[in-house]
């Protein structure tokens, strides 16, 4: 498994929600391909695949508008 970080957005921002995913639980992903869309208040940003050292599959995704 990997862990995915949430960009900083900014100094305002106290609060993200998943507005979309990309992938479906059991994706193959690939490096660079966007994931998932996070939003704010002020923000509409896409989380890309980050370097993979193995196959990984998509598991267990939040619900979208969950924070």
């Amino acid at each position: 498994s990997i862990e995915l970080k949430v960009p900083v957005i900014g100094e305002s921002v106290s609060e993200i929600f998943i507005g979309q995913w990309y992938k479906g639980e059991g994706s193959a992903v690939a490096v660079d391909e966007n994931l998932v869309e996070l939003e704010s208040e002020k923000a509409t940003l896409d989380v890309l695949i980050p370097k993979l050292t193995e196959d990984l599959q998509v598991a267990l995704l939040p619900a979208v508008g969950a924070s």
